[in-house]
């Protein structure tokens, strides 16, 4: 995935916080500078920092409920030796396809195949996701309907998540989502994640601290799971319920060139939905 540097200050923004302390019953937020009011009507974290722990390989571990272990696969982390990934992970989520953020046009990721028939081959489970530069719901529909074609012939039976990103590291200008509005952020998701559920998949959201709190508006993606991004804490700090947590983008894995990101599935996660 592509990530935003200063997406993952978050940490480093939020005031009176330590690292590895848990959200829990916080009325407000900093971040980006910004003072956020927690919005009581989403199910908030039940998460506890307490449970989770770092191992000496750096991985980290949850007690507070049943998890899995995972990781997120594209193109960029080449052919990856599930068998290898298999003894280390119970699920993978993996890169279906993206969008370019300059003319929009849709392109499958070129290992998306390998990598579903090799991971599932091996016992892992799979998720996968879309990297989304939407502009209009219309088009997170498109590419909604895009990648369900593409995983009909799979056993997908984790999350189909939306991940939607702005991208900074170009010149301004560049970028045909840089201009687009929060409120619209929050209508292509809603859009996407309408498609997936009516095929019959769990759908989600891919976002940090900035993306969902300045530019998701949560209430209004009741009952979607989160997948939620934080590299800078030993526990998930997110004021929100999430089902997800890419911790590291920086890992290694025997089976796995180069860097690879690592992920907990929380099983546990009884929230009601609506």
């Amino acid at each position: 995935m592509r990530k935003k540097l200063w997406c993952f200050c978050l940490a480093l923004a939020i005031l009176g916080l330590q690292s590895g302390c848990a959200w829990l019953n916080q009325e407000t937020v900093t971040v980006g500078g910004r003072t956020v009011v927690v919005d009581s009507s989403i199910p908030g974290s039940t998460l506890n920092a307490a449970d989770f722990s770092i191992q000496k390989d750096g991985t980290i571990t949850y007690a507070g409920g049943k998890y899995l272990a995972g990781i997120d696969a594209s193109a960029h982390q080449g052919k990856i030796n599930w068998k290898k990934v298999a003894k280390k992970v119970d699920f993978a989520m993996i890169r279906m396809g993206y969008r370019g953020y300059k003319e929009g046009v849709l392109v499958k990721d070129s290992m998306f195949a390998y990598n579903l028939k090799h991971a599932v081959k091996n016992g892992v489970k799979v998720g996968v996701y879309f990297f989304s530069q939407a502009i209009t719901p219309e088009e997170a529909k498109e590419e909604a309907n895009y990648l369900l074609t593409l995983i009909k012939d799979y056993d997908v039976t984790m999350n189909v998540a939306y991940d939607w990103e702005y991208i900074d590291n170009v010149e301004p200008g560049t970028a045909r989502t840089e201009t687009v509005t929060e409120d619209t952020v929050t209508q292509c998701a809603a859009a996407f994640c309408a498609v997936i559920r009516e095929a019959g998949y769990e759908p989600a959201i891919y976002c940090n601290g900035m993306l969902g709190y300045l530019s998701y508006d949560l209430a209004q993606l009741p009952g979607i799971d989160i997948w939620y991004a934080d590299y800078n804490s030993s526990s998930p700090n997110f004021a929100y319920q999430i089902r997800m947590w890419q911790y590291s983008d920086s890992a290694t894995l025997d089976g796995v060139n180069g860097k690879v990101d690592l992920n907990l599935y929380f099983c546990d996660n009884n929230e009601k939905k609506e």
